[in-house]
């Protein structure tokens, strides 16, 4: 399946740095698209690529394939709805309506959509709701290092997109309530 929608052009981007990072030509800290604009660099402005070094390790290993790309981002889904109902159910203890709320959440014709498709918003998604969940099993356990590593997720899914920010706008806003 070929990419393309209404983001085809962000689309192209992301495969065009996942090459570039597969081949050599670019690094993780100086992603490169093959687009060399007036200036003939290829550097564009973009999220941090985490997730197009992760597919061009995975690339290293099976070669290039775009059901490898869709593959990677389709797991981020997939895992990011178990912590969800992990995350319902410690804030609800009960799994009937963690696993209603799971499944009203992902079965969004938007997330569906982007969870095969080449842009990292599922992966940063995914990222966060791990990350939300250890803050808050951390916050109600009081296990300071689970604490840490959610935060240190939700970090991650800043840099992959960094609309997410506002998470660590609202974590820290909470830890200033309690003081």
């Amino acid at each position: 399946l070929p990419f393309g929608s209404y983001h085809a052009w962000r689309q192209a981007d992301c495969i065009s740095i996942t090459n570039n990072l597969y081949d050599g030509s670019s690094t993780i800290f100086n992603a490169r698209t093959h687009y060399a604009k007036d200036d003939g660099t290829g550097l564009a402005v973009g999220e941090f690529p985490l997730i197009n070094l992760l597919v061009a390790q995975v690339y290293g290993y099976f070669g290039k394939s775009d059901t490898i790309y869709r593959g990677i981002i389709y797991l981020f889904y997939l895992i990011a709805f178990v912590f969800l109902y992990l995350l319902f159910f410690e804030l609800s203890g009960q799994p009937t309506i963690s696993s209603l709320l799971t499944l009203l959440i992902s079965s969004s014709s938007v997330l569906v959509y982007y969870a095969i498709n080449y842009l990292p918003d599922v992966p940063a998604l995914s990222l966060a709701i791990v990350g939300l969940y250890w803050t808050t099993l951390a916050k109600r356990k009081k296990i300071s290092s689970l604490y840490f590593l959610g935060v240190v997720m939700i970090f991650i899914a800043c840099l992959i997109k960094l609309t997410l920010v506002i998470l660590l706008g609202a974590i820290t806003l909470v830890l200033l309530m309690e003081i």
